[in-house]
């Protein structure tokens, strides 16, 4: 049974959004990574939201043709995936490097230079 085509319209804008959604990631991603933080998980989430809303429309075409649920069948695979991606990238951005060197703050005193010659 197809979808009606109220349906397809509004899982057609759906996945529209998705792609919308995608693109938002992206450019937070650029700025996280432009910003020294490479282990933002702004890609993985948005890729992870766009897979899912795109699910509906890719069923109502699958409906129509068999061939459609090698498409859903990809994009339950690459949820998944993007959900793994996530959680790594999530964890790893709350260890510490080891190959960073260990910043030991010193002691400020009180007054700088340009203070104390004041007095």
């Amino acid at each position: 049974m197809p979808c009606s085509k109220i349906t397809s319209k509004v899982t057609g804008f759906i996945h529209l959004f998705a792609l919308i959604i995608t693109f938002v990631g992206m450019g937070f991603q650029f700025y996280a990574v432009s910003n020294n933080q490479p282990y933002a998980v702004w890609l993985p989430v948005s890729l992870a939201i766009m897979m899912c809303l795109r699910i509906p429309n890719q069923i109502c075409v699958a409906l129509d043709s068999s061939h459609g649920w090698f498409s859903v069948t990809g994009s339950v695979i690459g949820l998944i995936g993007y959900i793994a991606l996530t959680i790594v990238t999530f964890n790893k951005s709350k260890e510490e490097d080891p190959n960073q060197p260990l910043h030991i703050q010193t002691p400020t005193p009180l007054l700088n230079a340009q203070q104390q010659s004041f007095f």
